[in-house]
C-alpha cells in the first residue's frame, strides 16, 4: 500500500478507503463489543447498530490510522467508551435540568448582567413553560436598557430603588 501525507490530494480519500476496509473486515467485532458494552450499561437507550455507527464516525476523525487489526480494535474500544461516557454525561445534564435555562437571581448590591441574547432565551424558557403570564419579571439598572426590557414586557426601573419600588408595586397587585 502506498504511502500518502497529508500534502497529496488523495490523502482524504485514500484513508477513507482504508478506514473503510478494516472497519468492514472488523465490523463483526466491533457489533459485538458494542454490544457487551451495552449490556454492561445500566440504562443505555442507543442501540448496538447506532453506537457502531457512532463509532465510525468519531474514527473519520483520528489523524492517524490503526496499524493492524488488533490496534484498530482497541482505537475502536477507547472510541466506543469516550462516545458513551459523553452519551451518559448528556443524559445526566438533561435529567438534572441542564438543557432548561438556568436563572440567576441576584441580591440590589450585586447586580447581575445579561445579554440580549440571554434574556430572549429567558423570555422563550418562561412561554415554552407556560409561565410567562405567571411571573413579573423587573430589569432596570446601568446595564439594561429599556428597550431591552420592552422586548419581553418586562418592567424597567432606572436604578436600585425604583426596581424596589416596582417589585413592591407588583405584589401589592397579585394580593
Amino acid at each position: 500500500m502506498p504511502i500518502h501525507t497529508k500534502d497529496d490530494p488523495s490523502f482524504e480519500s485514500s484513508k477513507f478507503r482504508t478506514l473503510r476496509g478494516q472497519f468492514d473486515r472488523c465490523y463483526h467485532e466491533i457489533s459485538r463489543m458494542a454490544h457487551n458494552k451495552l449490556r454492561r450499561e445500566s440504562s443505555a437507550t442507543i442501540d448496538t447498530s447506532a453506537l457502531v455507527h457512532e463509532v465510525y464516525i468519531k474514527m473519520q476523525h483520528q489523524h492517524r490510522l490503526p496499524r493492524d487489526k488488533q490496534q484498530f480494535l482497541a482505537v475502536a474500544a477507547i472510541v466506543m467508551r469516550r462516545y458513551l461516557v459523553d452519551y451518559a454525561r448528556l443524559k445526566q445534564r438533561q435529567k438534572r435540568g441542564g438543557d432548561q435555562v438556568q436563572l440567576t437571581f441576584g441580591t440590589l448590591n450585586q447586580p447581575v448582567y445579561t445579554t440580549p441574547e440571554q434574556i430572549l432565551k429567558l423570555d422563550e424558557a418562561l412561554k415554552a413553560a407556560g409561565l410567562k403570564d405567571k411571573v413579573v419579571l423587573i430589569m432596570g439598572g446601568a446595564a439594561v436598557k429599556k428597550e431591552d426590557a420592552d422586548t419581553i414586557g418586562a418592567l424597567f426601573g432606572k436604578n436600585k430603588e425604583e426596581g424596589v419600588e416596582l417589585a413592591k408595586k407588583a405584589i401589592a397587585e397579585k394580593k
